[in-house]
């Protein structure tokens, strides 16, 4: 942890409570420091550099590197130029409720169980994506940020579904 210094990221900054499924789009993104979130945050790169530290070191991510951080593992960004990325950030609340059912799925449950709550990891999971599921994912990451604007209520099973299509 650098100095022993870490924010809570407002809540609404990335994430509205309103919603308990959102993605949205950073372009420029500037620096950042050291931060964690109560929600999970999966965060891919499209354009651009920074030096990115977390507890697992420090990285370059590249176009098509994807970070999922589980509520508590923080994160900060520097050194940024040209930054583009997508957040995609839902309630944790969501794995013991409507997403249960994927700790026993071969890749979903590594994806959020295993390997982000493994003791090397630290809550992050990071992996990087062909140009292909990169196009891919921004599809279904845009479909899923115009419906922050729907309501609530009537919009969670679509975002539900668009959050599982990422996944």
């Amino acid at each position: 942890m650098p100095d022993g210094t870490i924010q809570r990221a407002k809540w609404e900054r990335f994430f509205s409570a309103k919603n308990r499924i959102e993605a949205n789009f950073v372009s420029a993104h500037p620096d950042f420091p050291a931060h964690d979130h109560e929600f999970i945050e999966i965060q891919m790169v499209v354009a651009g550099r920074c030096l990115h530290h977390s507890s697992l070191g420090d990285t370059r991510p590249r176009v098509g590197d994807v970070c999922l951080f589980r509520p508590g593992a923080w994160h900060a960004v520097e050194q940024v130029n040209g930054l583009d990325l997508y957040n995609c950030c839902f309630d944790s609340t969501l794995l013991a409720r409507e997403m249960a059912w994927m700790v026993d799925h071969p890749a979903l449950g590594a994806l959020l169980w295993s390997i982000p709550l493994s003791p090397k990891q630290r809550g992050m999971a990071l992996f990087h994506l062909p140009s292909r599921e990169v196009k891919r994912c921004r599809t279904i990451l845009d479909a899923l940020r115009r419906l922050a604007r729907a309501d609530p209520a009537a919009a969670f099973a679509d975002q539900l579904g668009l959050l599982l299509q990422f996944l």
